[in-house]
């Protein structure tokens, strides 16, 4: 199943909720991190959406409706939760001081949240709809348990991004702004 792109759901694996890995391969990326602009529109995180979001969907509890400029969450919370774009635009930013800085936008298939579901950290950066967007949440508990299925080597893996995302987000926001 790596590398074809075929999850375990696919290929006959057992149980519910998103497919395994819980991360899949992720497109190219030809904005944002790639060309070195902070700010970019990243594509989506799961190019077709997740197979096993309707597993999400059915259970109203877990989506959102937000209209352009609400708040998702703010930079310092404790994270309960990753969000599934299905619809709409989210912007993330950063403040310093009283500056805020667009670091991207998720678009439908993007997922935003998951940084502090991740490392246990407060939020990194806070995130707002740009437009009508209809979120999936995605439960601590449901999130944890896919990334703890994950192979120990691609968990640790994804603990040393995060934290490496936390640090240059920050040094970039402060670069943006002539902070030293």
């Amino acid at each position: 199943m790596q590398g074809t792109g075929q999850t375990r759901r696919e290929a006959g694996g057992a149980g519910g909720g998103l497919p395994r890995p819980f991360l899949p391969e992720v497109r190219e990326r030809r904005e944002g991190f790639a060309s070195g602009a902070v700010g970019g529109t990243l594509g989506p995180a799961f190019p077709g959406g997740i197979p096993a979001m309707t597993d999400f969907a059915v259970d109203t509890s877990l989506t959102l409706s937000l209209s352009p400029g609400a708040l998702l969450f703010t930079e310092g919370e404790e994270g309960d939760c990753a969000y599934y774009v299905q619809r709409g635009l989210v912007e993330v930013s950063r403040r310093l001081g009283s500056a805020e800085v667009v670091i991207t936008t998720e678009g439908e298939g993007g997922i935003v949240g998951e940084m502090a579901l991740i490392d246990n950290m407060p939020r990194s950066a806070t995130a707002r709809a740009v437009e009508e967007t209809l979120l999936i949440r995605i439960p601590k508990s449901e999130f944890a348990r896919y990334l703890n299925s994950t192979d120990p080597l691609i968990r640790s893996l994804l603990e040393r991004f995060v934290v490496i995302i936390r640090t240059i987000t920050t040094e970039n926001v402060r670069l943006i702004l002539g902070i030293r």
